[in-house]
């Protein structure tokens, strides 16, 4: 199949080489973020205002810049990139010239022998400090991927199916981003009680102690902003993670205001509710849409269940017993847990008071949004499912569906 793909976006981003750290931290320090966390029940007020006067420090001191994706290979290097210039330069007057002579035929020849032998070393040393690395860095990977992968761009035009019978098509970035946005919505379910819910309500089957209250101190906000990966993407509220790493010790004690303050009222600001999607293509055909993929549980593999499944059915086998394997797919699992489902499901763990009201905030009024080819679709509610991406979201679904093992007798279930 054959299609035109779109250019390249240009989108602006921070200089961070241009950028004055020292002069932002200590405007930071000057600015008092913590007056800005107040005493009233109106969260969203004290974090647009945070928000607000951080980017505003930011902008002062931190140049932003346009930028134009670039299709290099990613071990290509300046060094290279100058002498493919004068290849190319060289071409032109041996192309223009009658009877080229043979000092520049030579010259030619010796200098795209030169870049060969360039490229091969820069290759082998880019695989080398991938393989010798001891984390592998998920963008550099991911670069890799992408260079080595020929269909990697988005089609110019995208089709879902609407009937079996009827596809609806989008041509350009905006609408194609539309297109997807619809689509992954319209996978999730819908909750009418989340609306009436309410902590009170909720029968309570378990003996464990409540959590209801959890405050955080200002230690673990610091350890978890210089720990932070500043490789993922910024999320809507357009603060990179480099940022939040390079402030942590001015930013952490607003934050930790903020974060408690949140967790005491059992509320959480609109932002904070707001996903960015970007489509991955699993497989088939690229022009339809339902071949998106929007989400993956980070550092997780089916690694050690495999391992934990061969050693029962070996020992069961050992044992002179019959082994029985029944596998079973959760069609669309992460967006289709029933929001009220949950919250009981984390009532009967124990949680309660502000921290289920926490988590209630939290799971109702969500919103997402999908990004691609430079352009972004407008939010749409989530009216079902954890968060994917998140860190909550994997442990989360683990504790909604832990009792399905409870329903069979006499199991082993890995």
């Amino acid at each position: 199949m054959c299609y035109n793909q779109l250019p390249k976006i240009r989108r602006t981003v921070y200089n961070y080489r241009q950028g004055d750290f020292a002069g932002l931290r200590t405007s930071l320090e000057c600015l008092n973020l913590d007056s800005l966390i107040t005493t009233d029940d109106n969260i969203n007020h004290d974090w647009q205002q945070w928000k607000k006067a951080f980017l505003e420090a930011v902008s002062q001191h931190i140049p932003s810049v346009r930028v134009k994706g670039r299709n290099y290979v990613p071990w290509m290097n300046s060094t290279i990139l100058h002498n493919i210039k004068k290849k190319n330069s060289l071409r032109l007057r041996i192309k223009k010239s009658p009877t080229p002579t043979e000092y520049l035929l030579e010259k030619f020849k010796t200098l795209r022998s030169s870049i060969k032998s360039m490229l091969r070393n820069s290759r082998s040393k880019y695989f080398d400090s991938i393989c010798s690395s001891r984390g592998l860095n998920p963008k550099r990977f991911w670069s890799l991927f992408k260079f080595n992968n020929k269909t990697r761009n988005i089609p110019q035009k995208l089709s879902v199916k609407v009937t079996e019978t009827k596809r609806t098509s989008a041509g350009n970035p905006a609408d194609i981003a539309a297109l997807f946005n619809n689509y992954f919505t319209s996978i999730f379910t819908t909750d009418p009680n989340i609306e009436n819910y309410s902590p009170d309500a909720l029968p309570y089957q378990s003996n464990n102690t409540i959590i209801e209250d959890i405050t955080l101190s200002e230690a673990d906000v610091f350890s978890v902003l210089l720990n932070v990966d500043i490789n993922k993407a910024q999320g809507p509220d357009g603060i990179p993670a480099r940022l939040l790493k390079e402030t942590a010790r001015q930013i952490a004690p607003s934050l930790t205001a903020l974060f408690n303050k949140s967790l005491n009222t059992g509320v959480l600001p609109p932002d904070w509710k707001l996903a960015n999607v970007v489509p991955v293509h699993k497989k088939d055909n690229k022009e339809h849409i339902n071949n998106g993929q929007h989400g993956f549980v980070p550092r997780k593999s089916c690694v050690t269940q495999l391992i934990e499944v061969f050693e029962y059915i070996g020992r069961e086998l050992d044992l002179g017993k019959q082994v029985d394997v029944i596998y079973l797919d959760m069609s669309k699992a992460f967006d289709r847990v029933s929001h009220m489902q949950l919250l009981k499901r984390l009532r009967d763990f124990g949680f309660g008071g502000n921290i289920l009201n926490w988590f209630r905030s939290y799971l109702k009024d969500r919103r997402q949004q999908t990004t691609v080819l430079g352009a972004t679709s407008s939010a749409l509610p989530v009216t079902s499912g954890v968060p994917q991406g998140s860190i909550l979201g994997p442990l989360l679904f683990l504790l909604y569906q832990n009792n399905l093992h409870q329903q069979l007798e006499d199991r082993d279930v890995c």
